[in-house]
Order: C-alpha cells, then sequence, then structure tokens
C-alpha cells in the first residue's frame, strides 16, 4: 500500500503474489486497523506494484487460465461480506452498548426503588395489622386484669362477726 493510506490504517490482507502470465486487473482486500474511517474513490492510486523480469529461460511461464478481472465478480464480493470490524467500526458498537446498558442499569435501578417503597408500605400495614390482632387483645387482656378489683383470698375467721343484711 502507498504509505499515505497505510499511515491512516489500511492493511493489505489478500496478499502480495500475482502468479506470471496473468493479465488482467488486481483484486486486493484492505482491513482498516486504523481508529477511523478510510474514504476511498475509485481510481485513487492506493498500491505500488513491483515488476520482476522473468527472462530467464529456466523460470516456467505459467499461461493464464483466463484474461483476468475487468470488474469485481459478485461471488468475490459475497465472499468477503458481512459486519464491518474496523477499529472505528468496534469502538461505535461499543458506544452503543454501554449506553444501552446505562439505560438497562437505570431501569433496574427505578424498579429496585419502586420494589423497595412498595416493600416498606406493605410491611407497615402488616405490621399494623399484627398489632391490631396480636397486640391489642393482649394488652385489653392486662389492662381488665390491672383494673379488675381483687379478692381477698385471707381466710375469715369464724370469731368474727359478719353483717348480713336484714330482711325486710
Amino acid at each position: 500500500m502507498k504509505s499515505g493510506i497505510k499511515l491512516r490504517g489500511l492493511v493489505n490482507v489478500s496478499g502480495f503474489h500475482v502468479d506470471p502470465g496473468y493479465s488482467g486487473n488486481l483484486i486486493f482486500a484492505v482491513f482498516n486497523a486504523g481508529p477511523k474511517t478510510v474514504h476511498l474513490k475509485q481510481g485513487d492510486d492506493c498500491f505500488l506494484v513491483w515488476y520482476a523480469d522473468l527472462d530467464n529461460p529456466d523460470s516456467k511461464r505459467v499461461k493464464a487460465l483466463d484474461t483476468g478481472y475487468t470488474s469485481i465478480p459478485t461471488d468475490v464480493v459475497t465472499k468477503i461480506s458481512g459486519e464491518l470490524m474496523s477499529f472505528d467500526g468496534l469502538n461505535a458498537k461499543i458506544k452503543t452498548l454501554e449506553k444501552d446498558y446505562e439505560q438497562r442499569i437505570h431501569k433496574i435501578e427505578n424498579n429496585h426503588r419502586t420494589i423497595t417503597t412498595v416493600g416498606g408500605i406493605v410491611l407497615g400495614v402488616l405490621s399494623t395489622i399484627l398489632i391490631g390482632v396480636i397486640v391489642t387483645p393482649s394488652a385489653k387482656s392486662a389492662w381488665d386484669w390491672w383494673t379488675t378489683p381483687s379478692v381477698s383470698t385471707t381466710p375469715v375467721s369464724p370469731t368474727t362477726p359478719t353483717t348480713q343484711p336484714t330482711p325486710k
């Protein structure tokens, strides 16, 4: 790759070898390993190409099976299509996930506050009912016991005169 493009983060991932005898356009696959999106337009000079002289009589020249590419075939694009996993794309995905998790945590915190509040109210009502059912009758019994005059349990001696009401 030319250094101006390479320094923006594009990396050639398709290899660097072209078979002897090949003719036609070359197709390169690149990966954006940089922190930002790299924009290119058709016709931009992106690659440097070195040609090797293969006129050595001992070298075998391979005859090309076809004339090479004149455009990018659909099946080549289909093989490499899918979710873009550049650092810029990953960073955007992380930010989206962070926002989603913050919203979920906020919702959970709100639900927790609601459940705590409702639970406190329910406990308060139940406590009031339990006090009315358990404590009030016990308190009434204790009050009745406390306020009822007690009967003496000392024996009455037979020598002590008792006054009885006289019949009329």
